[in-house]
């Protein structure tokens, strides 16, 4: 169920890289992208013209990547993440997050809300996973300050756990 576009390219795996380029069900690559060796691509991932994955990045379900974007090797992107265009994307892009960098390295701007409510998450939950990306994104916290706060003022859920995993687990 995939739609490749004119000019795209996929690239295969590599020896040291555990030889497998593995791209899920339901994605759009629009015209002249280009997917690197040993990339993961998850289900209904979209994205626009001209954006360039080097090796082994790693995008979670349902993102949405706007055109000429380009994302160094090893990020990983978060589900439901939205990347605006021109974006330059050196390092892990939080789940549920609207991503913007143009002219500069991409950063978290805000909640996707939008996103959320238009895949069918409730209105609680999305208030929910706000809660957790505000911990995160606002004020002067650690990351072990703003897990702490997420622990403490958002109610448990399994996206508020995949988000506090993926933070974990960024390098």
């Amino acid at each position: 169920g995939n739609i490749v576009r004119e000019y795209a390219t996929i690239n295969c795996g590599t020896v040291k890289g555990g030889g497998l380029t593995k791209i899920a069900d339901n994605c759009m690559f629009m015209a002249y992208v280009h997917v690197a060796h040993d990339c993961q691509l998850a289900n209904n991932v979209v994205i626009a013209n001209t954006t360039n994955f080097a090796g082994h990045v790693m995008v979670e379900d349902n993102v949405r990547i706007g055109g000429v974007c380009a994302f160094n090797q090893f990020v990983r992107v978060g589900r439901f993440a939205y990347i605006a265009g021109e974006s330059a994307v050196n390092k892990d892009i939080l789940p549920f997050t609207m991503v913007q960098g143009m002219g500069e390295y991409a950063v978290s701007r805000a909640t996707n809300k939008v996103g959320l409510e238009r895949a069918g998450f409730s209105k609680d939950e999305v208030d929910n996973i706000h809660r957790g990306i505000r911990a995160l994104l606002m004020g002067n916290r650690t990351i072990e300050e703003a897990l702490d706060l997420i622990a403490k003022e958002c109610v448990p859920s399994p996206n508020i756990e995949h988000l506090v995993n993926f933070v974990r687990k960024s390098e």
